[in-house]
């Protein structure tokens, strides 16, 4: 059985117990049993525990995306806007605003109950946050944000979050002020968000503004301010 166990000590991390047991006509079990002699790990069960450390991470609520929330439904705004996901060091949730929009990072972290710091980059700034189990719940649950996905994804929430949504977004890029309102974004993402807006809103069309793949949306008239603002500002 020499062949045997050389064929298990070396692929017993990568292929696990249930391939190894059907190649060579063993019992999962005695495979398993045999491995753990050696001291060797799947690699589903080093995900598992590594998922398991995620869980208990004490810098972060690595379980905010567990459940639809109005809170997580303005984090997830701000993805959508400034977001993007690393996945080829480990599982990474990163952010990126404008020194002057600092703010809504901190209001990310808060929300969050998040220690990470924010970093500065140029005229920068950025969190990046790594917690495999915070980000696999985040895209499982209400898929890729535009950066991080060649065929960018809406947002899987429901209308009753959408101005939560709206609030984040427009907070990490867009604009609010006496005279306008405005988004910018992934051109997808704010046609959507457009149509859910006057949708809930009842406000007339907005301006476009388009350059590439990315979108600008605003209204001026006051009747629309008016009724997008208080739709934006009941949310919070």
């Amino acid at each position: 059985m020499p062949g045997e166990r050389k064929r298990v000590l070396e692929r017993y991390s990568l292929d696990g117990p249930a391939k190894l047991a059907a190649e060579l006509g063993r019992s999962v079990d005695s495979i398993s049993s045999f491995a753990g002699r050696y001291g060797q790990k799947s690699l589903r069960s080093r995900e598992r525990q590594a998922a398991s450390r995620s869980r208990g991470s004490p810098s972060l609520n690595t379980r905010f995306f567990d459940e639809p929330s109005r809170h997580g439904a303005f984090v997830l705004g701000v993805i959508w806007a400034c977001g993007s996901i690393k996945t080829k060091h480990g599982k990474v949730l990163r952010l990126v605003v404008p020194a002057d929009r600092r703010g809504v990072l901190l209001r990310v972290l808060e929300l969050m109950d998040s220690k990470h710091q924010i970093q500065t980059y140029d005229e920068r700034k950025v969190v990046e946050i790594c917690n495999a189990y915070l980000v696999s719940t985040l895209l499982d649950r209400f898929g890729h944000p535009p950066s991080s996905s060649p065929e960018p994804e809406l947002p899987w929430i429901g209308s009753e979050f959408v101005p939560m949504f709206a609030s984040g977004h427009l907070q990490a890029t867009g604009g609010r002020d006496d005279t306008h309102v405005r988004w910018s974004g992934q051109k997808d993402v704010i046609v959507w968000l457009a149509d859910e807006i006057r949708r809930q809103t009842r406000a007339g069309p907005p301006e476009e503004d388009r350059f590439g793949g990315r979108l600008t949306i605003r209204w001026r008239a006051q009747s629309d301010l008016a009724g997008i603002g208080r739709w934006l500002d009941e949310a919070l």
